[in-house]
């Protein structure tokens, strides 16, 4: 049947008209609602830092946002060694992991337990008085304990992070100490410094890398405790060869001992305009390319955009467009390895945050909860790349 052109011109505004309404009703989506709606089942995951703060009154209109927006939850320092167990016979406090725990899974959230051994210690295990006994039996009894209960949540928790910051990624010094880049990170004196303690617990002498026995025995722990979690090797810094080159080198020889590794992680809390300086992109591709051929998952397990140390509240205003491009870039470099490596982004802040040492950090919303160009232009890539939208 001949089909009247009248009638053809109604036809194509029609369907002209249905996409426009669909992709002005996929803009006003939450980052979960595509995730939902475009993407497969555990395709990809994108997710924001949860805190204990989020379970009092106060905070319930950011943790609203946090709910509606994500579907993958990384508490912030609610699982770590200074928190849950910082000296021996010390009270195991689990209260607020717990809840996090209770709250991922009222909201059918994903959760990654960020529990590494790393740095992120008790002011106890920096005193330079400590002996290696003395650390290794406090951080198998967190250890142990935390990958226990981990498995038993392994509804609602995915993975752990096992170790993190293991390697240096610049030169760091006192009176006795001296890492550079690549060097394994180790204690420094007193305990007002960034610094790892654990490994004074002693390096292995099997192989020329000499992994920290604390390394070693992290995973060995995790895998005998948590063997339905998938177990991260996290790490910090930016895309230094040295230690990357480190890292990748120990993961294999974890393995070769018949340890699992299911995934590594980058930190990726980067300059704004990290994607601007030649060779980081292609860097960062090619590291999700190796992990996708040695059967590894990677991550982005903290990201953030540093606007530098004396920035004020007004460079989230002048640099808001330039935010958006770092994160688009990145949460762009992850979709096109979707199924080849790519599992994971998690920001490490819903809002603005600030630190002493490295200054202000440029989140997806503003103080007053009003999302950002950068919330928008995470969206746009989402939809950009969704495989079942197009």
């Amino acid at each position: 049947m001949k089909i009247p052109s009248i009638g053809i011109g109604i036809l194509c505004s029609f369907f002209v008209l249905n996409s426009l309404n669909a992709q002005v009703a996929d803009k006003e989506l939450s980052i979960r609602q595509i995730l939902e709606k475009y993407y497969l089942k555990d395709s990809f995951y994108f997710g924001c830092t949860s805190k204990a703060r989020y379970l009092k009154e106060e905070a319930k209109p950011e943790k609203a946002v946090f709910l509606r927006e994500f579907s993958y939850n990384t508490p912030e320092n609610e699982f770590k060694q200074a928190q849950v167990y910082p000296a021996p016979n010390a009270a195991w406090k689990a209260d607020h992991y717990r809840q996090l725990i209770v709250m991922a899974r009222a909201n059918k959230q994903t959760m990654r337990a960020h529990c590494p051994i790393s740095p992120q210690c008790s002011k106890w295990a920096q005193e330079d008085n400590r002996t290696a006994n003395e650390l290794k039996e406090v951080m198998t009894h967190y250890l142990a304990t935390l990958s226990k209960e981990l498995e038993a949540n392994k509804d609602v928790v995915r993975w752990m992070d096992v170790v993190n910051e293991t390697v240096a990624t610049t030169k760091i010094a006192d009176a006795t100490y001296t890492y550079k880049t690549g060097d394994w990170f180790g204690p420094l004196l007193g305990t007002d410094r960034w610094q790892n303690p654990w490994l004074i617990i002693g390096q292995e002498t099997d192989s020329e890398l000499k992994v920290p026995t604390y390394i070693k025995l992290a995973f060995e722990i995790a895998n005998r405790n948590a063997p339905h979690i998938k177990l991260l090797y996290n790490h910090h810094g930016g895309m230094e060869q040295e230690a990357w080159d480190k890292i990748k080198q120990t993961i294999l020889y974890l393995r070769a001992k018949g340890l699992r590794v299911d995934a590594l992680g980058w930190q990726a809390h980067i300059p704004c305009g990290f994607e601007k300086v030649a060779g980081n992109m292609d860097k960062l591709s090619n590291l999700i390319d190796w992990c996708y051929q040695n059967k590894l998952e990677f991550h982005v397990t903290e990201l953030d955009i540093k606007m530098g140390k004396d920035a004020g509240p007004e460079i989230f205003k002048t640099k808001a467009n330039d935010v958006a491009d770092t994160y688009g870039a990145i949460t762009e470099a992850f979709l096109k390895k979707i199924g080849k490596g790519a599992v994971g982004i998690n920001c490490w802040t819903l809002t603005p945050r600030f630190s002493k040492s490295e200054g202000s950090f440029a989140g997806l919303y503003d103080n007053d909860l009003n999302p950002t160009p950068a919330y928008f232009r995470v969206k746009e890539v989402l939809l950009k790349y969704a495989p079942n939208r197009h």
